[in-house]
């Protein structure tokens, strides 16, 4: 029996409609990091929150490299060093 005041049992409708927004972020080269440091690139998601291609991102996700590749759901990708990072909020954005 479904919950009380619930219409849906799955999230699987949710992530149907939402994950062609969702995007793979890798980082393009090494980022630039102090000896001793981890200096694998970046790799994380991203959401695209306009059509015009600006995804948001965590900065941790894109941190210190100049650029990044992005891989659409089906299958597109683009290259990009337009990246602008709050450190503060740990947020990002990329286009």
């Amino acid at each position: 029996a479904p919950l009380p005041g619930r219409d849906w049992q799955s999230a699987s409708p949710v992530v149907k409609k939402v994950l062609p927004g969702v995007v793979c972020i890798e980082g393009k080269g090494r980022a630039k990091r102090t000896a001793g440091e981890d200096t694998d690139p970046g790799f994380g998601s991203g959401v695209l929150i306009d059509p015009s291609g600006v995804i948001l991102t965590n900065n941790h996700v894109v941190a210190e490299l100049d650029a990044v590749d992005v891989t659409l759901h089906d299958g597109r990708k683009f290259t990009t060093s337009d990246i602008r990072r709050d450190p503060k909020t740990d947020l990002a954005l990329v286009k």
